[in-house]
Parts: C-alpha cells; sequence; structure tokens
C-alpha cells in the first residue's frame, strides 16, 4: 500500500533533507547533497523560471560559516521582476556571469 504525503509533510521531509540529513537518517555524502539540492532548485526552476547555473557548492556565508549554496541565473520563463528568486539575495541580479575573456 503506498503511503499518501500531502504539501505540508512533502515540504517537511525536502526541508529536514536540506537543513539536516543526519536528524532524519540521511547521512548523504557531498556529491548525492549536492545533486539533490540541485535537483530542487531544478525543479523549482521548471516550474517557476530560473535557472540553475552549477551544482550546487559549499562556501563561506557572510559570517565565515560554511553553506551550501545554488546560483540562479535569468531565462526566458523568469518573469519580470524576478518571480519567486526576486525576494532572495536582494542585492544581486539574475543575469548570467559573463564568459571569462582567455
Amino acid at each position: 500500500m503506498a503511503k499518501y504525503i500531502n504539501p505540508q509533510e512533502l515540504a517537511e521531509i525536502v526541508t529536514n533533507l536540506l537543513t539536516n540529513p543526519s536528524k532524519v537518517g540521511e547521512d548523504m555524502t557531498e556529491t548525492a547533497y549536492s545533486q539533490f539540492m540541485t535537483s530542487i532548485a531544478e525543479t523549482v526552476c521548471d516550474a517557476c523560471g530560473g535557472e540553475v547555473e552549477q551544482l550546487a557548492s559549499p562556501d563561506f556565508d557572510s559570517n565565515g560559516k560554511i553553506e551550501w549554496f545554488i546560483g540562479i541565473i535569468k531565462n526566458d520563463s523568469l518573469p519580470d521582476g524576478g518571480g519567486i528568486w526576486a525576494g532572495y539575495e536582494p542585492f544581486a541580479d539574475l543575469n548570467p556571469s559573463p564568459e571569462p575573456v582567455v
């Protein structure tokens, strides 16, 4: 018999996996975590616009603590004003990074 999961439960599962996977018994490798976070971001982009720029990866936050980040850039399906992504990192824009000059 299938388990039926409602939206709130699914959101809780995804939140737990993103914020503390070991707390819920999922000890993900760094690679597995990067792929999971990237897949979630791609799913949101598919539904709401935007595009994942690169795989999720750890970096230092503004307080010098290691935190995971993923870059989202603009694409043709992103609404004017940035859509769902507009309220996050307000001083950044969603334009793709320029290609480096070699």
